[in-house]
């Protein structure tokens, strides 16, 4: 999608961003670089670009991702749901304690948001922090009680920490 609206409008930077998101996703680490740099020469500034900068290094194994996102929060335009998007690209990289910073910054700008609830119940379960996930999970669902993936969520997590319990005896026995 991105190399069709690049088609029609070639040298934007946010869709140059969108492209080099897509190729480091797709792990083509030299094209994501390459659309970075085109994205952040491009005309005029944004959050996302700053957001893809940092993504892109991170797949490149760079340092300095931080410094990307960092700038990203400097730009106009930014606002909560992009320490969102920061958390969720450092999710993806499983940089899951980074990400979990993030999603608290969001929580300080918008506690009363169930998404912000539910990411950061997805890292906390990434880190085997199982009775930490459900309560964000719970806490999702009071404030969103129609939100399916937190409902799933949830009840993962608890089969999780069932399996947990069912186990734990016998890695104790194992460890004699």
């Amino acid at each position: 999608w991105a190399d069709k609206a690049l088609e029609v409008f070639p040298k934007q930077g946010d869709l140059l961003a969108c492209r080099a998101q897509a190729c480091a996703r797709l792990g083509d680490r030299r094209d994501a670089m390459a659309c970075s740099d085109l994205s952040m020469a491009a005309p005029g500034s944004s959050p996302w670009r700053w957001e893809v900068r940092g993504e892109t290094l991170l797949a490149c194994k760079e340092p300095h991702h931080h410094d990307c996102f960092d700038r990203a929060a400097c730009e106009p335009g930014f606002d909560w749901f992009d320490y969102l998007v920061i958390a969720e690209i450092l999710e993806h990289y499983n940089r899951l304690a980074s990400a979990m910073k993030q999603v608290h910054l969001a929580l300080g700008k918008r506690p009363d948001h169930a998404y912000n609830w539910y990411v950061l119940g997805r890292c906390q379960q990434g880190l085997g922090w199982t009775g930490a996930a459900k309560q964000s999970y719970r806490r999702a669902l009071e404030l969103a009680p129609h939100y399916e993936l937190a409902r799933h969520s949830l009840a993962a997590a608890g089969k999780i920490a069932l399996l947990s319990r069912l186990l734990s005896p016998f890695r104790v026995w194992r460890r004699r």
